[in-house]
């Protein structure tokens, strides 16, 4: 093995250990406090989201503003992480890539709301960040028991 794809591996199993930890302390609130919690969370990771997204843009060349433009964020993400998926669905309105290994899917799957609704917000964040009127979803996920992710990045009609 060489020394990249062992620095890869590790980083891998570090990051399943940190996403362990993460589900862990995501079911306790979710248990103890509910819908509230999730709802204050989803916005706290829009937020973050948000502050990141200039970085994002200048680092990955992104000028575009439809839905094919907005897989990059996603594809950087999987990259780092070793998600293995395809894009099935490819148009400026809307994207939908199908994920078939997800290495964090076992790690999580006490609290998947960490995909479906945080990775989401995050993710609708940051696009609102680079002005961008699109929002992602994850109906399907792995880590809940589907057999697939899916993840959906739809433009949304611009308010008057």
């Amino acid at each position: 093995m060489s020394t990249s794809e062992e620095i890869k591996r590790a980083a891998i199993m570090a990051a399943d250990q940190v996403f362990r930890w993460f589900a862990r302390a995501m079911r306790y609130i979710l248990d103890k406090y509910g819908e509230e919690a999730l709802k204050g969370l989803e916005e706290e990771f829009r937020k973050m989201g948000r502050e990141i997204a200039p970085r994002v843009a200048q680092a990955f060349k992104i000028e575009e503003r439809d839905a094919t433009a907005m897989t990059k964020v996603i594809d950087l993400t999987d990259d780092s992480i070793g998600i293995e998926g395809e894009w099935e669905e490819f148009s400026p309105a809307r994207a939908v890539k199908i994920e078939k290994k997800c290495p964090v899917a076992r790690a999580i799957r006490r609290a998947p709301e960490i995909c479906t609704n945080l990775f989401a917000a995050y993710i609708t964040g940051l696009y609102e960040g680079l002005g961008v009127n699109a929002k992602c979803s994850i109906p399907k996920a792995i880590a809940r028991g589907d057999p697939v992710c899916e993840i959906i990045i739809e433009m949304q009609e611009e308010e008057e």
